[in-house]
């Protein structure tokens, strides 16, 4: 099988930060909604889960940041219905607050294979 992870790089602002949410003793989640600066801006519902919730305790709405995000998506039989709904998250795997990342430029090459 191949393997392919649906990873993408997001850079955007702020717009809203969720609270902790207590899925079970065992998941809690947290939201993250930024927007996006194109000529069409995007609102993008993002999640973190488990440890990953505490990266936005020192957020705020207007902060810049990049975000390394998965396509996760899932089937779900309503069992009162029979009938299959889909849904979709964009789980967030890392965050840099752009104004605390660091100002470095790479001259040369570099051992990175693309």
């Amino acid at each position: 099988m191949n393997e392919k992870v649906n990873s993408y790089l997001v850079t955007g602002a702020v717009h809203k930060v969720g609270e902790v949410v207590n899925v079970s003793d065992s998941f809690k989640k947290r939201q993250l909604v930024i927007v996006t600066e194109e000529r069409y801006p995007q609102y993008l519902n993002t999640q973190l889960t488990q440890d990953k919730v505490e990266l936005l305790d020192n957020l705020k709405v207007g902060d810049k940041v990049e975000l390394n995000i998965n396509v996760r998506g899932r089937e779900w039989p309503d069992p009162k219905t029979g009938e299959n709904k889909y849904f979709n998250s964009l789980d967030v795997w890392t965050l840099v607050k752009l104004e605390d990342a660091p100002n470095t430029t790479v001259e040369g090459p570099t051992d990175l294979p693309f």
